[in-house]
């Protein structure tokens, strides 16, 4: 099982066994504020976050999103997707998951190519 659990001075992503009943990994989310949280596999748990931003050069706020993996083995954090790296600037959902290999290795997101980064 994972969740989210938070206080005032912590805000943590946790994983437990529930057949053993322990505490499997616990990773620090405080500036990532996750809307939903599943796993990809036995190891692997997603999470979504939503911000409603200001994107520079467009108008308006924009509800952007954000995906992030959770390695329960080595309880490290990496973004499936960021801007930058070619990913056109005004591109908001960015932690949109279409599916996900059989493998589990490989997340199938949408991304638009920004013309002037190549």
């Amino acid at each position: 099982m994972a969740y989210r659990t938070t206080s005032k001075d912590r805000d943590l992503l946790v994983a437990v066994d529930m057949v053993e009943g322990k505490l499997l990994q616990a990773a620090s989310i405080e500036n990532i504020n996750p809307n939903n949280i599943y796993f990809v596999s036995e190891n692997i748990v997603i999470f979504v976050a939503t911000k409603n931003v200001r994107i520079g050069g467009y108008r308006g706020r924009h509800d952007s999103s954000w995906a992030y993996a959770f390695n329960i083995e080595t309880g490290k954090i990496h973004a499936l997707l960021e801007q930058d790296y070619g990913i056109y600037k005004g591109q908001t959902r960015l932690g949109r998951i279409l599916g996900i290999s059989k493998d589990k290795k490989y997340a199938f997101m949408p991304a638009y190519e920004n013309p002037w980064l190549i």
